[in-house]
Order: structure tokens, then C-alpha cells, then sequence
């Protein structure tokens, strides 16, 4: 496998959850496939890990007609979904911390005109729920799909954020591995009443698409869609598509080794299906007029570990490197921040540990390094990363995390110029497993961390500063009820020392916010757009203050396009206007390579549903959104200035 993903363009592979049945069950209720502990996938996670591979992670359950079959009335029972959920669960918490958080597929066989029976439904509600809630003494792991069809949107109709893997097995003439040919669009010919032909999208004999899902629950004429993270494998008819390719280190090393020649591997959105974050990873902060960008990207070196390799993108000229940390976690989260006075970087090393890269009184991105171990194994940084950096004044600053026990941790920066130890920052309620973090300074004496709690309920924690009570965080839920995704993407801006907003995906895949007023009061979670402006429900946010009361976010819709909303103060409140939606241009002709270096037209680019946005300004009248993207399944950076006639430009 060393060998493999060193000299290949894999980057991950699937992995069978297996493990023995659970204490006083009998091994009947567990399908054989995940009692065939003989696999060893398990055992040797860890060692993957560290060379690189991502995992695609399958749980086999119970089908109405294919693989597992479900035959009997105990088989057809939410009891038996939550059992199978729990031995899930225990099972990938054996591995270790890393993965927790981890997004597991379950493995469903039905057929594409499989009928979805009742059972079903609770079956795999119980098991989604099972594998999902919090619990303190097991961490929670992600739901996914595999399977096609009905199925697929029969669960998409009872839990909107979940993540599928889409089965499509069959024969293809067009070769893998051809970066001249897009492979992920929406193929139009295959989605009944679906959204009318994109633009941009490809005759369909060119390339090989990764399908959207229209969710038929939604009305008829206004479909919710639903992007996998990849797809099942196609077979290829020719024979260009050679593993190992001929002439590579692999095969001249390993000339016995069998060559696979009917594979087409290029079928994901993401380098880990685990993680479900795209590459490159992007951060931003804005100085004034003039805002920062940083991205990472994934390398694999002989001799090294696999990690992130980060430069400053924002200003181009010249390119800044920044490349202190030699062993950054592949698909670590980028924090940058105002910090005593200068910009800095926060990001995660592959020991777990949170590492700070401070720009100097140059102008240059000095060495970086640990801010150093956690006190306790329960206070280090949860497996699925959420962490936020924010000053309210230059001799002041916080860093925010949840830690392995959910619990909300913080550092502080005071005067000194040193972080102080982590400490507990709050002892209820406790952070939902899969939340993310948004943490805003509010004027010069307050900071305010934005998470879901584990009743899936926005909570807002405040932080009034003085000496005396770091660190006496206090919550507040904002809302009774759950409303929003429970791993909804967060964003949070406050454009004066009074307001602040925060951002958020609802249930119903409409953005959300809600603000904080002059008096310390908290507006309703308010939904943004028309019922029908529903957004991906794993796409994340960008929020910029574009003066006193104007802010922008920018999100991308459930079909792949960015949405930008304007949001404009009035005498009751904010309000946002009519929300505008773009995406690159159809290129004109077979796009050709890239230059080494500059921003270059954009054409032919699709935007990645799984990717970072970051907005901000570089210059008083343009603003621009920087986004995740794809060019011929490439990962790349995208950028769009947002007046009306800004153009899409991409960076190699």
C-alpha cells in the first residue's frame, strides 16, 4: 500500500468496518460481512493512516433483496438498526481519536428500481441514530449511504444531511485519468423534473459524472438536490486505464504485479471521504481594504509524512511561502487572525497538536510551531477539528476548541505574548459531536463562540474580559427546538463593536442568522431567500463586513452554484436582498494546461460542494469570493469578483 499511493494518484481507499459481535449478543445479529474480522482492515487503519491513504469506510447492513439480505421480523427493526449502529461504533472507536467524527457508509444492496419497504426506513434510522448521538464514553461517527436510486432518496427524505456514496457499475468508453475532460457535473439526462441544463455542463458522452440527487419529497416543481461524495467505480472498455501504469516506479519495482486495465478510480470529491473536506483548504483575513488568503494542499513526499503544503495566495506577488510545519495534519482547518498586532496562522499538526505561524514586522511568515500538548488526553483537540482564533484587543487573545470530551476548551494570549495553558471553558451544555465552531470578537470586551450543543440547539457562549474570571464563559441556547443540520457549517462577523451575525444551514437547507443587537439581545434564527434557495447541506460559509451595515456571505446552493447574500442593516434590524447565484463559464475548447504561476481565466471550472469559501477585498470596489474548485477533476482555487460583471479566474 507504501508502494501504491507513492507512486499512483490514489489517495484513498475503501475499508470494511468489521470487528467481533457485542458483549451478550449472539453473532446472528450481525451480518457476516462485519464479523469477517479475517479482512484485517481494522488492524492496520492506523498504519494507513500514516502513509497517506484516506478511507472510504463501509458498514454492511441490512437490504430488501441484495447482499445482507433482511429475512426474518427481528431483522426488520429499528432495535436491530440501533444494535448495528452501536457495533459501528464500538468497533471505530477502537481505532483511535483520529477517527473519530469519521464519516461510515453504510453498505445497502438494493437494486434501482428496489421499491424501499417500511422497515427500511426505521431500520436505518436506528442505526443513523445510534452511530451518531453523543455519548461520553464513545465518540460518534458520521452516517453515509451507499446504494442507488430509491433507496437514496427514500433516507435523504428523513435525514437531509446525510452523506451518500453512489452506486453506478457499468461499462464506459472514456478513459480515466484524462485531465482535458471534466468528470463531475450534473448529468441533466439523468434526473427526472430536475433543474434545467447548466450552462456549462458537457455534452454527457464527455466524461464520467458523479450524479446529483433530486429529493422527490420536496414539491414536485422546486426539488431539494443532494451531491455524493463519490461514486461506485465504472468499468473501462479500453485499455488506457492501466494499474500500475506502465513505465511507473511501480511497475518497473513490482513487475509481477497484476495490472488492472478495466478500472475507472477517478470517482470522489475529496482526497478522504472520511473527513469530506475538500482540497485545497483556504483562510482569509481582512486588513482594511487588502485581505490575506492562504491555502493548503495536500502532499505526499518520499521520506515525509503526508501533510499540507501552505502559501499566501493573497497578495500574489510575491508568493509568501509558508511552510514552516513540516508535519501539518493532509486536511487540518487554516484560522487566520488578527493576534497581538500582526497576522497568524493556526492550524493542527498530524500529533493532534494546534501550531501557530505568526507573520513578522516584515511582512514575512516566520517559523512556526506548537503551542504544545494538551494537559489531558481529554482536552486535546476532538478528531473531526473545530477550533476558531479571535482578539478583542491586541494584548488579548482567544483560541477556542472542543476538545476530545466535547467539552468547549479555550487558550488565552494576554500581554505577555505567550498562550496560557488550555483550560475547560465550559462545563455544560456540552458541544454536539459533529458541530463546527464560529468565534467573533464583539467590540473591545467581549468574544463570543457559536456552536450546536448537544440537544442540536445554536448556542451562543460569551466571554466579558477581565482578569479576574477567565475563564467563566456563559451559554445561551438561541432557539427551544433544533433547526439547523447537525454539522452545519458556522460563520460569524461582527461589522461594529455593537452588532455581530452569525450564519448557519437549517434543516431545510435555506441559510439562516440571527444577530445580536446593541442591547445584548439575540434576534429569532431567521431564514434568508425565497423557500426554494436551499443550499448543500455539507457546503461551508464565508461572511465578510463590508462596512457598518453591510455584510456578504457566500455559501454554495444545493446544485453547485455559489449564492451570495447581501445583507444590509435598517432601522428594525438586518435584512437581506434578493440573493444572486454565479458559476464559471462552459469553457469554449478543450481546456488546456495551466500556467506555473498568476490568476488565470476560469473557464470550464466547476465549483467542489465539499470545499472552503473565503471572502474579503482588495480594493475599496472589489470584492471577492474564493472557493474550493475543480478543473478537468483537478483540485484547484477559484475566485470571483462579486460585482455583476466580475469574472471566475483560477490559480494553479
Amino acid at each position: 500500500m507504501g508502494t501504491l499511493i507513492a507512486n499512483s494518484n490514489l489517495r484513498f481507499t475503501g475499508a470494511y468496518v468489521t470487528g467481533p459481535p457485542l458483549a451478550g449478543e449472539p453473532a446472528g445479529n450481525f451480518t457476516p460481512t462485519t464479523r469477517a474480522v479475517e479482512r484485517a482492515w481494522m488492524r492496520n487503519l492506523n498504519a494507513l493512516l500514516a502513509q497517506g491513504w484516506g478511507f472510504a469506510f463501509f458498514y454492511v447492513g441490512h437490504s430488501v433483496s441484495g447482499g445482507e439480505q433482511a429475512r426474518t421480523a427481528a431483522q426488520k427493526t429499528r432495535a436491530r438498526g440501533e444494535l448495528h449502529g452501536r457495533h459501528l461504533r464500538t468497533v471505530m472507536h477502537a481505532s483511535g481519536p483520529r477517527l473519530g467524527g469519521s464519516v461510515v457508509i453504510i453498505d445497502n444492496e438494493d437494486g434501482e428500481t428496489d421499491d424501499p419497504e417500511a422497515w427500511e426506513t426505521d431500520y436505518y434510522l436506528g442505526l443513523f441514530e445510534a452511530m451518531s448521538r453523543p455519548d461520553p464514553d464513545l465518540r460518534a461517527f458520521r452516517p453515509g449511504l451507499y446504494g442507488r436510486g430509491k433507496t437514496m432518496d427514500a433516507m435523504l427524505a428523513v435525514w437531509p444531511d446525510l452523506f451518500m456514496w453512489d452506486v453506478q457499475v457499468d461499462d464506459t468508453p472514456i478513459a480515466p485519468y484524462d485531465l482535458q475532460v471534466h468528470p463531475i457535473h450534473v448529468d441533466v439526462a439523468a434526473i427526472q423534473d430536475g433543474p434545467p441544463p447548466r450552462p456549462n455542463a458537457p455534452p454527457r458522452q464527455h466524461g464520467v459524472p458523479i450524479r446529483i440527487y433530486p429529493s422527490t419529497h420536496a414539491r414536485a416543481r422546486d426539488p431539494t438536490f443532494a451531491w455524493p461524495l463519490g461514486r461506485q467505480f465504472r468499468f473501462h472498455k479500453g485499455a488506457r486505464a492501466e494499474l500500475p501504469m506502465r513505465g511507473s516506479a511501480t511497475a518497473t519495482a513490482l513487475p509481477r504485479w497484476r495490472r488492472i486495465e478495466t478500472w475507472d478510480y477517478d470517482c470522489c470529491f475529496v482526497r478522504d471521504p472520511a473527513r469530506a473536506i475538500a482540497e485545497p483548504r483556504l483562510a482569509g483575513l481582512g486588513e482594511g481594504l487588502s485581505t490575506r488568503i492562504l491555502r493548503g494542499r495536500f502532499a505526499l513526499a518520499p521520506q515525509v509524512p503526508p501533510q499540507q503544503r501552505l502559501d499566501q495566495v493573497e497578495p500574489l506577488l510575491p508568493i509568501v511561502r509558508v511552510d514552516p510545519f513540516v508535519v501539518t495534519e493532509p486536511d487540518a482547518p487554516l484560522l487566520l487572525a488578527q493576534v497581538g498586532g500582526r497576522p497568524a496562522l493556526y492550524t493542527v499538526l498530524v500529533n493532534g497538536e494546534i501550531a501557530e505561524a505568526r507573520v513578522d514586522p516584515q511582512g514575512q511568515w516566520g517559523p512556526g510551531g506548537s503551542l504544545g500538548p494538551p494537559p489531558t488526553p481529554a482536552a486535546a483537540l476532538r478528531g473531526l477539528r473545530a477550533l476558531g482564533v479571535a482578539s478583542h484587543r491586541a494584548d488579548d487573545s482567544h483560541l477556542v476548541y472542543v476538545a476530545e470530551n466535547n467539552l468547549l476548551h479555550a487558550r488565552r494570549r494576554a500581554a505577555t505574548g505567550a498562550w496560557g495553558a488550555a483550560v475547560q471553558a465550559l462545563a455544560q451544555p456540552r458541544v454536539h459531536p459533529f458541530s463546527d465552531l464560529a468565534v467573533c470578537a464583539r467590540g473591545a470586551a467581549e468574544v463570543v463562540t457559536l456552536f450546536i450543543d448537544e440537544q442540536r440547539r445554536l448556542t451562543a457562549t460569551s466571554w466579558l474580559g477581565t482578569s479576574r474570571n477567565w475563564p467563566a464563559f456563559q451559554a445561551r441556547a438561541l432557539e427551544q427546538a433544533p433547526s439547523l443540520l447537525r454539522g452545519t457549517a458556522l460563520a460569524a462577523v461582527s461589522p461594529t463593536a455593537a452588532d455581530l451575525l452569525v450564519f448557519a444551514i437549517g434543516q431545510d437547507r435555506r441559510l439562516r442568522f440571527a444577530a445580536l443587537n446593541e442591547r445584548g439581545v439575540w434576534s429569532a434564527i431567521t431564514p434568508a431567500g425565497d423557500v426554494a434557495h436551499r443550499l448543500g447541506a455539507h457546503g461551508r460559509l464565508g461572511a465578510f463586513a463590508a462596512g457598518d451595515a453591510s455584510v456578504i456571505v457566500c455559501a454554495l446552493t444545493d446544485a453547485g452554484r455559489l449564492a451570495v447574500y447581501r445583507f444590509s442593516r435598517g432601522a428594525t434590524g438586518w435584512t437581506p436582498a434578493p440573493r444572486e447565484v454565479f458559476e464559471p463559464p462552459a469553457a469554449a475548447a478543450a481546456l488546456p494546461i495551466l500556467a506555473a504561476a498568476g490568476w488565470q481565466d476560469g473557464a470550464g471550472c466547476t465549483l467542489n460542494p465539499f470545499g472552503d469559501i473565503v471572502v474579503g477585498r482588495q480594493s475599496a470596489t472589489a470584492t471577492f469570493a474564493y472557493c474550493a474548485g475543480l478543473r478537468g477533476g483537478a483540485p484547484v482555487l477559484l475566485r470571483r469578483d462579486l460585482s455583476a460583471t466580475g469574472r471566475w479566474e483560477v490559480l494553479p
